[in-house]
């Protein structure tokens, strides 16, 4: 008994002082000190944790840049998201997304989403937005979507073109193919930090994603904080969900 106790004793401890050391790692201030950044920051590289302290992998977000989609100017989004190496050796997965931003309309046109395990494609969506008519096409399935509907990806890329300041309010239109959702949210503070001799000004967006038909159990909350650079930046980014916190700190933007 008295090893089974100590035993205990010495996972605790080192569970304490694990989510002692991510909340550390993962304060705002050590983020800014740690983080690359670059001029276009088209490219973001997020470190992803579990509850803060459990690292899981890494998210990718990139705009590939401007193409031709059905004769419009659009830019094509990519993201991927891979797991920590430790586990990959475990459960070797990757999950990827793509959409196609109307440059001109500043809403998608079409998302794609699919999910690798094992070198096997276990899920894969591909889904079209009629935004004149407000339809979402998947297979040959139809489902009316309300105006002005982002996607996932797309709705990242339109809160880093904005303009902050405390008291703003995001009321948007998600579509996940399948279902409509309500991404709200308000920027609830500023902090000004200093980064190699230059201040830049940061802001704390807070808000939740839920089902436009009220079901909570599908539903999210989380925080953002943005840095007022040019193309705004997140940087620090926590989700709370029914699986538990995901927290995303910025490694990298180029």
């Amino acid at each position: 008994m008295k090893l089974v106790k100590k035993i205990v004793i010495f996972f605790a401890v080192v569970i304490l002082i694990s989510f002692l050391w991510g909340m550390y790692t993962n304060s705002l201030g050590n983020v800014l000190k740690s983080l690359s950044l670059g001029e276009s920051n088209n490219k973001l590289v997020f470190g992803m944790n579990y509850f803060g302290f459990i690292p899981v992998g890494t998210a990718t977000i990139e705009n590939k840049g401007v193409e031709l989609y059905n004769g419009r100017e659009v830019y094509r989004l990519e993201a991927r998201a891979e797991l920590a190496e430790i586990l990959n050796k475990i459960y070797d997965g990757e999950v990827k997304a793509q959409s196609y931003l109307d440059i001109e309309k500043g809403y998608p046109l079409e998302f794609n989403y699919s999910s690798q395990f094992y070198g096997e494609v276990k899920e894969a969506k591909r889904s079209f937005y009629d935004q004149i008519n407000h339809t979402m096409t998947r297979k040959e399935e139809t489902r009316t979507i309300l105006p002005n509907t982002q996607d996932p990806l797309t709705v990242i890329y339109y809160l880093m073109q904005q303009d902050y300041q405390v008291g703003k309010i995001f009321d948007i239109n998600i579509n996940t193919s399948q279902k409509n959702y309500r991404f709200y949210a308000e920027v609830l503070k500023k902090k000004v930090f200093q980064i190699k001799d230059k201040k830049y000004d940061l802001y704390l967006v807070k808000g939740s994603v839920k089902r436009r038909d009220d079901n909570y159990r599908h539903s999210s909350e989380f925080s953002i904080w943005f840095m007022d650079t040019p193309r705004k930046v997140p940087v620090l980014m926590k989700t709370f969900t029914n699986a538990g916190l995901i927290v995303g700190k910025l490694l990298e933007a180029n």
